[in-house]
């Protein structure tokens, strides 16, 4: 847990789509720790005030919960397969994904 009271967030994928939801969820006061392959879209997170991961396994390894913004599902099988990175849910009850989404509301 951050500081903040939130939890901890891991991005990867930090393109179109991807961009644009780290900048809201640092507005809203979290902490953001984000990879993306291409370093400049990295880097334009970073000036907005998010965490560098150095790979998509360093996210995971420090973040409560992940997010990813890929374009195919194969590009997120590619991404868990090469930093060997089981994505789950099980640590997390309905009501705690529920207020989350709530309070990015």
């Amino acid at each position: 847990m951050a500081k903040s009271g939130h939890p901890r967030l891991g991005f990867i994928g930090l393109g179109e789509m991807g961009a644009p939801v780290v900048a809201n969820l640092l507005q809203a006061g979290y902490t953001v720790t984000g990879f993306d392959l291409d370093a400049e879209r990295l880097q334009g997170c970073v000036e907005g005030g998010m965490e560098a991961g150095v790979s998509g396994r360093q996210v995971v390894d420090v973040s409560d919960i992940v997010l990813t913004s890929l374009p195919s599902s194969d590009a997120f099988v590619a991404v868990a397969e090469g930093e060997r990175v089981a994505f789950d849910d099980h640590r997390h009850t309905p009501s705690f994904w529920n207020e989350l989404m709530n309070g990015l509301g």
